[in-house]
């Protein structure tokens, strides 16, 4: 699915998690093989909001439908990415290489490219970057030929990230510049996200840490219309690595947070970058000392806007921190319009069924929004969202 349409996707459906989470359910028990061509259909909304339990339904239904077709091929793809953001490498690979397979003998190219690319995804990540770019040069030329722009930038700047990690770094960077150029003519800012985050990297090993926070930065701003929970977290610890050299203090709660928002969606960092935030948390640790368990326990209790504030020294909009040391809601922030008018209400001690007459919404959607804060601020009940919203009231 295509960048401007994920976005609107979420908007349309997101209030409806909950629904579409029943029919699933109820779909995987009574007629499986429906299920599946719904999960195809509205996996995304599972990726953005409910990684365990995509992982859980895709998986269920798999063993339960035994069609062989488009939807099954697309259901194992994303089974197996839903695995490999939960640390299961080996149930991944073995995912990606069967939807792979049978995507060649149904003559569905469009999902073979889909299922080369997170294999070799999954196996660059996994430690092993030489294979990786079998899978990734595959679906790229599947991508080509096809003539799709967003899943050509995708796996170039996938390519151009396997070569940093063989110490190839021009090569790198010049396959990233050109995947960026790709993301920029499909107007893809989850795509322009994933090629900063790469190019930021690369810098900072460069020891170039003022470059390598712009690109991290802009990987942040990239992902935040997303609600992203895979990439975003992976773009602070690579600002938390730049922060590690001068604030030691920083760093350590930047990485607990981000360790933290991705916890929320019920998954892990991938191997890479697991390692990655041990070495960031390892070196600022030794600096801070005694202080060490206190800051942790302080990032993990970050919301993405704070934590993002607390990276970056503002919180995207241009306050410097030292003025508003308590980034107030916004869309901006990764947060709708409707949530913060839901939550607003829920400060002023509203019910939900009231909350749902003011806004003219059913008491459902109104359930929805508020677990949506809950989840996206790291907080565990409604009295703590009601005291989150006063502090941060405009």
């Amino acid at each position: 699915m295509s960048s401007p349409r994920v976005v609107a996707f979420l908007e349309e459906r997101a209030v409806d998690y909950g629904n579409v989470r029943a029919a699933l359910e109820w779909a995987a028990a009574s007629d499986p093989c429906a299920a599946m061509r719904l999960l195809a259909e509205t996996r995304d909304l599972f990726f953005i909001l409910g990684q365990a339990d995509g992982s859980r339904l895709s998986e269920l239904i798999l063993q339960r439908c035994p069609e062989r077709n488009r939807e099954r091929a697309e259901v194992m793809v994303a089974a197996g990415e839903f695995a490999f953001l939960h640390g299961d490498v080996p149930t991944a690979l073995d995912s990606m290489t069967a939807a792979a397979e049978m995507s060649v003998e149904l003559g569905e190219r469009r999902v073979e490219a889909s299922a080369r690319f997170f294999l070799g995804l999954n196996q660059m990540f996994s430690g092993a970057p030489d294979k990786a770019r079998i899978g990734l040069a595959a679906a790229r030329a599947i991508y080509q030929e096809t003539g799709n722009l967003i899943g050509e930038g995708r796996s170039t700047a996938a390519l151009g990230f396997s070569y940093f990690l063989d110490d190839e770094p021009d090569r790198a960077r010049e396959l990233l510049a050109a995947a960026l150029a790709l993301d920029r003519a499909a107007q893809d800012r989850w795509s322009q996200g994933q090629a900063n985050l790469y190019l930021g990297i690369v810098a900072e090993s460069s020891a170039d840490p003022q470059a390598a926070s712009s690109y991290f930065r802009e990987a942040v701003e990239c992902q935040l219309p997303y609600d992203d929970s895979t990439l975003l977290p992976m773009a602070l610890v690579g600002q938390a690595s730049v922060l590690a050299r001068r604030d030691p203090a920083t760093a350590l709660q930047v990485v607990a947070a981000a360790l933290a928002v991705r916890a929320r969606n019920g998954g892990e960092l991938a191997p890479y970058f697991r390692a990655f935030a041990e070495r960031t948390r390892a070196a600022a640790s030794q600096r801070v000392g005694a202080e060490e368990d206190r800051l942790w326990r302080n990032g993990s209790r970050l919301a993405v806007d704070e934590a993002i504030a607390l990276a970056f020294g503002t919180n995207l909009t241009g306050a410097s921190t030292s003025s508003a040391r308590r980034p107030r809601m916004s869309p901006a922030l990764g947060i709708s319009a409707r949530e913060i008018d839901v939550v607003r209400l829920v400060a002023e001690g509203l019910s939900n069924k009231e909350i749902a007459q003011r806004l003219h919404l059913s008491v459902r959607t109104v359930e929805t929004h508020v677990r949506h804060m809950l989840t996206k601020t790291g907080l565990v009940n409604r009295t703590q969202l009601a005291t989150w919203a006063r502090e941060r009231a405009e």
